[in-house]
């Protein structure tokens, strides 16, 4: 019980200080309004377009795609490097794991969704 009492004393410590900063730097930093900090910055160079030019939902659609089979690849390597000590159940599960994941390319393969 007495970790439970340092610890809540600790945390409002903690948002107690981190509280006090904030305030202080809000109150004591002044605040200089000019043009060039709110400008596009694109490494040095004047911006070519507005900022909020709308771009192709393929771009995004690939990106989601990295991310999901590039995390789902990342699990690859523990179970080679633990095959030996699973039992049939953890090998069961990768199998299911792996046809999903074959199942998962089909599908973006036949719906051509990583075509230009």
């Amino acid at each position: 019980m007495d970790i439970h009492i340092s610890l809540f004393f600790y945390t409002i410590f903690s948002l107690l200080i981190a509280t006090l900063v904030h305030l202080i730097t809000f109150v004591l930093v002044l605040k200089k309004y000019f043009y060039d900090k709110f400008s596009v910055y694109e490494c040095g160079f004047a911006p070519y377009n507005d900022a909020l030019v709308l771009t192709d939902i393929h771009f995004y659609l690939v990106a989601i795609l990295f991310i999901i089979f590039d995390v789902e690849l990342v699990y690859f390597l523990p179970w080679t490097l633990t095959i030996h000590l699973l039992n049939i159940l953890g090998s069961i599960n990768f199998i299911i794991f792996v046809i999903i994941l074959v199942l998962g390319f089909g599908y973006e393969f036949m719906t051509k969704s990583l075509e230009w």
